[in-house]
C-alpha cells in the first residue's frame, strides 16, 4: 500500500545536542514583525494557517538562541516587548501564541519538537507589552528559573541573542 502527502510536511525541528539551561540562565532575542497568536479556532501551528509564517519565524528565533540547548524541564518566566505601528490582535491572544509556539505539539498533520520547554504550563510568570514604532517587531526574553522559583526583574532588552547568567 503506497500513501502519498499532499503539500509540504513541516519541519519538526532540530534535536538538541547540548544540555539544557541552567537555572537562572536566560536567552533574549528579537523578531522582526509580529508575534504569532493564539488562535481557538485554527491552530497557527498548522502551515495551511495565513499567519503561520510568524509561527516559523519565532521557532526558527528560538531555536538559534538555544544553540543546540534541549529543552528546559523546570519553571519559567517569559517577557515579551512588542514594538508596533499597531496591533491586529490582543496582548494576551500574543502571549498565547508566543507561548504555544516554544513548547512541544503534534496533531495528526503535524509534529513540533519542544523548541524551550515541554509545555506551556511550565510558564509561571509572564509579561507583555505594547510600544508604538515605526517598524514592527519583538522581543522574548526567557528565564530560566529554579524550582524555589521568584521572578526575576527583566534586563533590558536589546538587539541580537544572549545566554547569561541571571545573577551575573
Amino acid at each position: 500500500m503506497r500513501f502519498r502527502l499532499k503539500g509540504s510536511i513541516p519541519d519538526p525541528g532540530p534535536l538538541p545536542f547540548r544540555p539544557s539551561p541552567e537555572p537562572n540562565d536566560r536567552i533574549r532575542f528579537q523578531v522582526s514583525g509580529l508575534p504569532p497568536d493564539k488562535d481557538l479556532h485554527f491552530s497557527i501551528r498548522n502551515p495551511k494557517h495565513r499567519r503561520h509564517c510568524r509561527f516559523k519565524e519565532l521557532r526558527g528565533a528560538a531555536i538559534a538562541a538555544m544553540a543546540g540547548r534541549a529543552r528546559y524541564s523546570g519553571p519559567i518566566q517569559l517577557n515579551v516587548e512588542i514594538l508596533a505601528r499597531e496591533l491586529d490582535r490582543s496582548l494576551p491572544e500574543y502571549l498565547g501564541g508566543i507561548m504555544d509556539t516554544l513548547d512541544g505539539s503534534h496533531a495528526p498533520s503535524f509534529t513540533y519538537l519542544p523548541v524551550v520547554y515541554q509545555d506551556d504550563c511550565q510558564v509561571v510568570s509572564a509579561s507583555v507589552g505594547y510600544e508604538p514604532a515605526q517598524d514592527d517587531s519583538y522581543v522574548v526574553e526567557i528565564i530560566f528559573l529554579d524550582e524555589e522559583w521568584r521572578p526575576v526583574p527583566s534586563k533590558a532588552l536589546g538587539d541580537g541573542i544572549s545566554i547569561e547568567s541571571a545573577d551575573a
